[in-house]
């Protein structure tokens, strides 16, 4: 069975580079620029791992942490990992708040975010080096 991800960033080089990458490892990805298009891109096909930026779009706004509450209720036994440029105290705690598994600063490099999402799609919880 073929693991498959969901990757929502609003940079269209940075997903697309993360989704050439995953799928080059074997994955079934999914990748989506916005809120909405996350929700519709789940909608059709469940995913065992989201990767999510905080920030989406021009307004900045942090629809990272609402898509994670938002698809949790949806897929309760998907693993989130929220990955941003944006880490401070404050962040940390709305992304513990609304259960992130994994909370990363970017940049990261790729071999460890597949880590990271390898040891989520098997369901192992990875300590973050």
């Amino acid at each position: 069975m073929r693991k498959r991800m969901l990757i929502v960033d609003d940079e269209p080089t940075l997903r697309w580079a993360l989704s050439r990458y995953f799928t080059l490892q074997g994955y079934d990805v999914v990748s989506a620029e916005n809120l909405r298009e996350a929700l519709e891109a789940v909608a059709a096909v469940p995913v065992q791992v989201v990767l999510t930026d905080l920030l989406f779009g021009r307004g900045q706004r942090e629809d990272g942490l609402e898509l994670v509450a938002r698809l949790r209720d949806l897929m309760p036994h998907a693993r989130f990992i929220l990955l941003t440029g944006y880490s401070n105290a404050q962040t940390r705690q709305r992304a513990h708040d609304a259960r992130v598994d994994l909370f990363l600063v970017k940049p990261q490099p790729l071999t460890a975010l597949a880590r990271y999402i390898d040891a989520f799609a098997t369901r192992a919880r990875p300590e973050p080096t």
